[in-house]
């Protein structure tokens, strides 16, 4: 790994002034030793001699002149770099502002375990800027993959096996955050326009209570870790093509380039079948800010 920008190396993971051990320039190669959390539940990139912040901003591959990031590999198969697994701490105790009999339940058995997010970057896919103004995504999309027999390993196998026609970022289920796209880098998954602007991950179908309820809780947990991540802060898409937190069906009525209506009628009928209510977006944002409130 490689730097992308100028940081400091601190001694502590907590990054204050007294801390610093020393600068950092851009294009420092280093070598990851593990990954540790900030008391206030930051990852902090373990490395020679002290910590270093885990932004994809600053943090990168090496970087290689051999190709351009527009093109895909169409010659060799590409390997896919071993998974990493990191564990975030439990969050602060923060309630979630709902009345929403799902909520209710992920509150009471759900809320603050959130699945581990996994790194399974595979280098197939290709490489497009956003074309944001600072070339970062300026929001998150939720999908589901409207397959009621597929699993997250399927899902993933698949689409990389058809990537030219579309990717996402990552997958969540019940038990897993899968990453397997890399978020620096816009993916072809809601639309031209939606994926100018948009990190975007699929939820996979479950089939159980329960298992709905912790997929909602990952879904949302990683939602708020991403806009975190890029310095946004959570509010509902609009009609004015403004806010972070979208549905694939917002962006097919607000910003077009895609006719999707996901996850909409999947959220629908698991909420009627299994709590007797209905969920939508505006249900999901409050979980949201309550997991980005704590990290």
């Amino acid at each position: 790994m490689q730097l992308n920008k100028q940081t400091y190396l601190y001694n502590s993971t907590t990054f204050a002034t007294t801390n610093r051990v020393s600068k950092l320039k851009a294009g420092t190669q280093i070598t990851i030793k593990g990954i540790a959390w900030s008391s206030n539940g930051y990852p902090r990139l373990k490395i020679k001699g002290g910590y270093v912040t885990s932004s994809k901003t600053t943090v990168g591959a090496v970087q290689t002149p051999a190709t351009t990031d527009s093109t895909p590999a169409t010659t060799a198969p590409v390997a896919t770099a071993p998974a990493a697994v990191t564990t975030p701490p439990a969050p602060a105790v923060v309630t979630i502002d709902s009345s929403n009999q799902i909520n209710k339940y992920i509150q009471a058995n759900h809320f603050k375990q959130p699945a581990k997010i996994t790194s399974s970057i595979w280098s197939g896919f290709p490489k497009n800027k956003y074309t944001t103004s600072n070339a970062k995504p300026n929001g998150v999309v939720v999908h589901e993959t409207a397959n009621p027999t597929s699993t997250i390993t399927g899902e993933i196998s698949y689409m990389k096996a058809h990537y030219t026609n579309a990717f996402v970022h990552s997958f969540v289920d019940d038990n897993n955050i899968i990453n397997v796209a890399n978020t620096n880098y816009l993916a072809w998954g809601s639309g031209y326009y939606g994926n100018q602007r948009f990190v975007q991950f699929e939820e996979v179908r479950v089939h159980s209570k329960d298992a709905f309820a912790k997929e909602i809780n990952n879904a949302a947990y990683y939602t708020a870790y991403l806009l975190k991540e890029y310095g946004l802060k959570p509010s509902l898409a609009t009609s004015s093509k403004t806010g972070t937190v979208w549905s694939h069906h917002n962006v097919s009525d607000w910003l077009g380039g895609t006719d999707h209506t996901d996850p909409d009628g999947y959220w629908a009928t698991s909420a009627k079948t299994w709590f007797n209510t209905t969920y939508t977006m505006k249900d999901f944002l409050p979980i949201v800010q309550a997991y980005y409130n704590s990290l």
